[in-house]
């Protein structure tokens, strides 16, 4: 697992129509297996949707803002992962 093919996994999941639980396992995956990214996986589900598909787009090119899931997606993404990393509504990047 990788940076880069955790990116592209919610932008297929978006585009896909699936729900996030297996980015959910993805983000721990990363966030237990390789500890220096914690603080890039923690960043992340700091942002707002817009943000976050602003960078979407600058990873992958793809335009995701513009599907009627996404948003819910994103939503479900961190609060999923706030969850299951046990990381603060407001933590400190």
């Amino acid at each position: 697992m990788t940076l880069d093919s955790f990116v592209l996994g919610i932008k297929e999941d978006i585009q896909e129509g699936n729900d996030p639980d297996e980015a959910v396992a993805d983000a721990a995956t990363l966030f237990t297996e390789q500890p220096e990214l914690g603080p890039v996986i923690v960043g992340l589900f700091e942002k707002s949707n817009e943000e976050l598909f602003a960078l979407l787009r600058e990873a992958t090119g793809a335009n995701l803002n513009r599907l009627s899931n996404a948003n819910e997606y994103l939503d479900g993404l961190r609060d999923g992962v706030r969850k299951r990393l046990r990381i603060p509504q407001n933590a400190a990047s």
